[in-house]
């Protein structure tokens, strides 16, 4: 019978590049300004943007690396055309190469990302790091390969092999109070990568918020047995825009937690989540609630 490290140790060594999930392409021209890319950069959350017109013509790339020592550190305006600073030594690779090959041409090229290339087309790219999170058995590793993650069937996937993790951390003597932090840990970077995710599909929040969880979560102690508690406070606006900022959290809140219950961090059977309207309010809204609380010396009448 495998020990569960050398399980997972020989999943990877029996992977290939398409068997990760590569990232999608996110491109620039080459006559858009540094500035653009940058805030492309930014708003996709990626440290690698390839340019070109099309995923068909792809001339260069830059990464932050680029933009620190080719931008920053020559006192260059952000404005001028991105083709100036792009680099130009692009390293591509087909999906069916094994992901131990891939390791040993980034570290032959130096390169800290890949082209993922089939037939004349390139499908997406992948980091060092993603590759080197799924080699690991270390928990924080694993951690690190969960915030690579994007899209929901992946992180289903990390989710999956939680118990996988757990066994081997307490085959190995860990402490029952630190596995709970651990996996409160990696279900927290899940729902961030969740809400990323939302974001992208209906557009950034039209206010502040907080989206907090409750319960074990809320406390570091979560198991693997575990359900959804989360709730929502938005900032105060306006009474002219009052009706549609409750719509989008409420939508959004439905959205996040659906998502999660695909993933297995599954719907609360008291309904205390977000996507219930009563655990999503305004700030004011939520100060009456706690002073109803209080002075009721009940919860039932949120």
């Amino acid at each position: 019978m495998h020990h569960p490290a050398s399980f997972i140790s020989d999943q990877f060594y029996s992977k290939n590049v398409r068997d990760l999930q590569v990232r999608h392409l996110r491109l620039a021209s080459p006559g858009d300004p540094v500035y653009h890319c940058a805030a492309l950069m930014a708003k996709e959350k990626v440290s690698c943007l390839f340019i070109g017109n099309s995923p068909q013509e792809i001339v260069g790339y830059i990464t932050d690396i680029t933009l620190r020592d080719r931008l920053l550190a020559q006192r260059l305006p952000s404005e001028i055309p991105v083709s100036q600073i792009m680099e130009f030594d692009m390293v591509s690779i087909h999906p069916d190469t094994s992901l131990v090959e891939a390791l040993i041409l980034m570290f032959q090229t130096k390169s800290r990302y890949l082209l993922v290339k089939e037939g004349e087309d390139y499908i997406g790219w992948i980091s060092r790091t993603k590759i080197l999170t799924e080699q690991s058995q270390g928990p924080f590793m694993f951690i690190q390969s969960v915030k690579e993650a994007r899209q929901i069937t992946e992180l289903e996937h990390k989710w999956a092999r939680m118990p996988e993790i757990i066994h081997l951390l307490s085959s190995r003597g860990m402490k029952a109070s630190l596995i709970n932090q651990i996996i409160t840990t990696v279900a927290d970077t899940v729902t961030q990568r969740v809400i990323e995710r939302v974001f992208k599909e209906i557009g950034s929040a039209p206010a502040k918020f907080v989206f907090f969880v409750l319960g074990s979560e809320g406390r570091g102690e979560l198991t693997l047995k575990t359900d959804q508690d989360n709730a929502i406070i938005y900032e105060d606006k306006a009474n002219e825009h009052r009706e549609e900022v409750r719509a989008y959290f409420l939508d959004f809140a439905t959205r996040v937690s659906t998502a999660l219950d695909q993933i297995g961090i599954v719907f609360c059977e008291g309904e205390l989540m977000a996507m219930n309207p009563k655990w999503t309010h305004s700030l004011s809204h939520w100060k009456r609630n706690y002073d109803s609380w209080i002075s009721d010396a009940s919860q039932e009448t949120a």
